[in-house]
């Protein structure tokens, strides 16, 4: 069970992700999550201030709650990472040749 405490009169429940990120959710009198809308990606309910806003939706907020889209921007960033040093090692072991091609791709948008 998630810890309860009190915070600005209000009955809040917290939860904690990988890097220490706390995230407060509205609870009712009957102990219940108060929801207006539901995340399409971890299927639990909350308010839309628990969503970012998005201008081209219908509603104006986007599917996924804040939560999901840290958890997935943290993914996409460490994804990101690895092929970076992937590019690099492989920029590493064949210098020359990238060099080359480098300077060959140049002449050609310079003909343009």
């Amino acid at each position: 069970m998630l810890p309860i405490v009190y915070w600005q009169n209000l009955k809040i429940r917290n939860t904690t992700l990988d890097k220490g990120v706390v995230v407060c959710f509205n609870i009712d009198k009957g102990g219940e999550i108060m929801g207006d809308r539901r995340c399409i990606k971890c299927k639990e309910a909350f308010p839309l201030s628990y969503f970012f806003v998005d201008k081209h939706s219908k509603d104006g907020y986007q599917a996924r709650c804040i939560v999901c889209v840290m958890k997935a921007r943290r993914n996409h960033n460490k994804d990101f990472e690895l092929e970076r040093l992937r590019r690099k090692r492989y920029y590493e072991s064949h210098k020359e040749n990238e060099k080359l091609r480098v300077k060959e791709w140049r002449k050609s948008q310079i003909k343009k």
